[in-house]
């Protein structure tokens, strides 16, 4: 079990409620999570940036979708949580699956900098595919599946499948569930989290 204190100075991400954005569309700088457990204080995550445009195309409208991402972030590795730096970018293709939803797959690259690796580093090409669900303003959800191979540096395999439901408690409140699984170094890890969204 964990608690975790998060701070997002800009709005919005793909899984807010959308009153007034753009379906599909994220900027997010300098998202910081610090985390409770075990009785210590640590830093989860330092999100630099992380932006993306899932943009969804139409017989008169190809748009490119596209995302990019960059920080620090915990990996499972030899049974210990590292704080690693990454940064990731790719580009794909992206459709409307109805009125109400956005499928999307996207070919990218992930370079990871760190001391708990062979090599100090590792880097490699990754497939990532996902839905993206809103049948109301309040009420997003988004499931995806990510995968691939470190070649260069430190040599594993790695996946992510998660999903996230938000559900908007006002406009200046929401509830967020998220459920993920993960692979790397042939570990799998489990994590689900319910959260309180304050936006202001």
């Amino acid at each position: 079990f964990f608690s975790e204190l998060r701070y997002r100075p800009t709005y919005h991400s793909l899984d807010d409620p959308a009153r007034g954005y753009i379906p599909g569309a994220q900027i997010e700088l300098l998202d910081t999570a610090v985390r409770f457990v075990d009785d210590r204080i640590r830093l989860q995550r330092l999100s630099l940036f992380d932006i993306a445009s899932i943009a969804p195309r139409s017989r008169f409208f190809k748009p490119t979708s596209w995302k990019t991402a960059g920080g620090l972030e915990r990996k499972f590795m030899d049974g210990k949580d590292a704080l690693i730096g990454v940064l990731q970018a790719g580009a794909g293709l992206a459709r409307a699956a109805g009125d109400d939803s956005i499928f999307y797959f996207l070919g990218a690259g992930e370079f990871d900098l760190g001391g708990r690796y062979d090599r100090d580093f590792a880097a490699g090409p990754y497939l990532e595919s996902g839905m993206l669900i809103n049948p109301a303003e309040n009420f997003p959800s988004i499931a995806s599946v990510k995968g691939g191979r470190t070649w260069w540096g430190d040599d594993h395999d790695f996946y992510v499948l998660s999903f996230s439901q938000t559900v908007a408690l006002s406009p200046d409140s929401a509830l967020v569930f998220r459920a993920e699984r993960s692979m790397e170094y042939r570990k799998e890890r489990d994590e689900l989290a319910l959260a309180f969204n304050w936006y202001f």
